[in-house]
């Protein structure tokens, strides 16, 4: 199976490589500075001809700062948490109660003291 995938995933790679390879050079971008020129100014009025609209909306689509540090931080503490869970024999939860149970008997037992 590793031939097969090794043949796959470089396969694809150099197909990829060389169809641009291919089709830049039969568009004539590796001929003269003219005829790359020409076509550095096909392109531009190609992508003056796209509606304004369409990348409008693209555009409304990007998430903005705010939105991204939410959910950046929200998945970042449920992985922490989900780590935390799997690692330790007992939930965190358990851990916590422990905790303040312990806390509560030393401070009875200091105030019993006094």
């Amino acid at each position: 199976m590793g031939l097969l995938s090794f043949t796959l995933k470089h396969g694809t790679r150099y197909g990829v490589v060389g169809g641009s390879v291919y089709y830049t050079n039969h568009l004539g971008v590796w001929s003269t500075a003219e005829s790359s020129e020409k076509l550095v100014n096909q392109a531009k009025v190609e992508y003056k001809k796209t509606p304004v609209k369409e990348l409008d909306d693209l555009v409304q689509r990007i998430p903005t700062t705010g939105v991204v540090t939410t959910a950046i931080r929200t998945q970042w503490n449920r992985a922490v948490r989900w780590t935390i869970n799997a690692v330790m024999p007992h939930s965190m939860e358990a851990y916590c109660q422990s905790a303040w149970q312990t806390a509560q008997v030393t401070y009875d037992k200091v105030m019993q003291a006094k």
